[in-house]
């Protein structure tokens, strides 16, 4: 089966489990969510108490969507927040960034302890691995080369049969930001 993209332009992590809830994943054994960026944009403004309540409060609503995923046998890839210069402009953003991820990780590992059914794994890449000069477009987008390790990364934990990039293809995504989208 190929694979099957929504995207939410400036979705949050909220919006992300909202929209899970609709999608039909009933014939789809893979399920790979990115969130948590957008939810960085308003750290300062909200304050640190406000915004770590509200983005708990999403991230709890996103562990529900997980656990009945992983109850209905899927394995759910959660990535995390990359090192955008936008998540890592301020000490504030940093401090932002690392609290998603750390309770994204949380969420897998608490998933992955209650429900033997499916799996739920937390895609971290090292921090170490991103280059300023080659792995941003701007200040929220990964490039090519990025998406591909990314990609990459996704094919060496799914299965033979199941792997996102057929290694026989020699095309690489567009990744151009929005290309293509339409609105969900």
């Amino acid at each position: 089966m190929p694979a099957s993209v929504t995207a939410i332009t400036g979705g949050k992590i909220g919006h992300i489990a909202n929209q899970v809830s609709f999608e039909n994943l009933s014939n789809v054994a893979n399920v790979v969510l990115s969130s948590g960026q957008n939810c960085i944009n308003d750290f300062e403004k909200l304050g640190k108490e406000a915004w770590e309540k509200r983005t708990q409060e999403e991230i709890n609503n996103l562990e529900k969507q997980v656990n009945i995923l992983a109850s209905s046998k899927k394995k759910v890839f959660i990535l995390s927040v990359p090192p955008v210069p936008m998540a890592t402009s301020t000490k504030m953003r940093k401090e932002a960034r690392r609290f998603i991820n750390s309770k994204l990780s949380d969420l897998c590992q608490k998933t992955t302890k209650t429900n033997k059914e499916g799996k739920v794994l937390f895609v971290e890449e090292n921090e170490g691995n991103f280059n300023a000069s080659t792995d941003f477009t701007d200040e929220r987008h990964l490039t090519p080369k990025a998406i591909e390790r990314i990609i990459k990364k996704l094919d060496e934990l799914l299965p033979t049969s199941q792997k996102l990039k057929n290694a026989k293809l020699q095309q690489h995504p567009t990744c151009k930001p929005y290309k293509g989208c339409y609105g969900t």
